[in-house]
């Protein structure tokens, strides 16, 4: 349920993205290196990701990948068995995937005329400075020996607030097992209100599972998982992860937030930035914006989580966004200072 932000120019003639994304997820399925390597930038940001395979072990850990490594990282890839998740991304440019026995991973791609580029990889929702590898929810699933997947949820005023603007009530939670299945954290990541994450946390205090095995060995995991009341139907997206250095608090869908008093949400290029991106010949920019409101509903802090590529547009955008208000936010009856991010998708031809 990632907040999004599109302004669009005239219509694309390149095929979509999700249908060049296809050929790498294809590529990755079918465990061909060759073609994997083919379609990698001249670097590759990872993760860190987990391997069977005891001679990719370099790729465990978090790096910069360049030059004859990535014949190597292509390799190891191939061997993982990599195919495309039912579930989506907050940002429209990366697909999410899962490999055996169940790892979920986040891979940032590239768009080309004809074809994309890995531009990063790594397990989804971790955090730089979280350890813990992460599972699906259908792996987590599959581990479950108490509790109910859709469990019932208390009617707060909160949940009722919730479904009657937004027809549901949602949140994000990071559940993480240590190596015996026992819950050790529950996290909220993105919810309708904070009324809404209490309430819908609540339900998981039922859940128990047995321990997840990766190479013969029980390991702590985590999995991202979605509540909502009623139960939703659509394809979930991942929400979006705050870097390591920001705290790692509960944000709120601002769709939340009503309607702006001030300011306006449409923040399209100026003409010269329109001509710059002809120039390097991009046809779709995206940048996320992490944003806070104070009691009154003014915006008091805004930062940066990913640039369009385009500085000038970051900054008038981070400008703009600092001359927002909204309502005041109330949870329990009390205004408080929720944050949020904002993620802004442009395409022109």
């Amino acid at each position: 349920m990632g907040a999004l932000l599109a302004s669009c120019g005239p219509g694309l003639t390149k095929p979509r993205f999700d249908v060049l994304a296809q050929k790498f997820t294809a590529a990755a399925a079918a465990k061909d290196a060759k073609a994997l390597r083919a379609m990698m930038a001249t670097s590759v940001l990872n993760g860190g990701l987990v391997f069977a395979d005891a001679t990719c072990s370099a790729f465990a850990t978090p790096s910069d990948v360049k030059g004859p490594q990535l014949d190597e990282l292509a390799r190891c890839l191939a061997g993982l068995g990599l195919v495309e998740s039912a579930r989506k991304d907050a940002l429209p440019d990366v697909a999410v995937m899962t490999y055996p026995p169940g790892f979920e991973v986040e891979a940032r791609l590239i768009e080309n005329p004809d074809r994309v580029t890995l531009a990063a990889i790594g397990l989804s929702a971790r955090r730089a400075d979280e350890t813990a590898p992460t599972i699906s929810a259908g792996t987590l699933e599959q581990l479950r020996i108490a509790g109910s997947p859709t469990p019932a949820i208390p009617g707060t005023a909160a949940v009722e607030h919730d479904i009657e603007i937004h027809d549901h009530a949602f949140a994000w939670f990071k559940v993480c097992l240590d190596a015996k299945g026992t819950i050790t954290q529950v996290r909220p990541r993105l919810a309708t209100s904070p009324g809404a994450a209490r309430a819908l946390g609540d339900a998981i205090k039922e859940w128990k599972f047995k321990p997840f095995v990766a190479n013969d060995k029980p390991i702590p995991v985590c999995a991202m998982v979605q509540l909502a009341d009623p139960p939703m139907t659509a394809v979930e997206n991942l929400p979006i992860v705050l870097p390591a250095g920001t705290p790692d608090m509960l944000l709120v869908a601002y769709t939340s937030f009503g309607n702006l008093v001030r300011g306006k949400f449409e923040i399209a290029p100026s003409d010269d930035e329109k001509l710059e991106l002809a120039k390097a010949g991009q046809e779709r920019i995206i940048g996320s914006f992490f944003f806070c409101l104070d009691a009154a509903g003014k915006v008091t802090d805004v930062k940066l989580l990913r640039t369009t590529g385009v500085p000038s547009y970051d900054q008038r955008i981070e400008t703009t966004m600092r001359g927002w208000e909204f309502g005041p936010y109330v949870d329990d009856g009390k205004p408080i200072s929720p944050c949020s991010v904002l993620t802004l998708s442009y395409s022109q031809r």
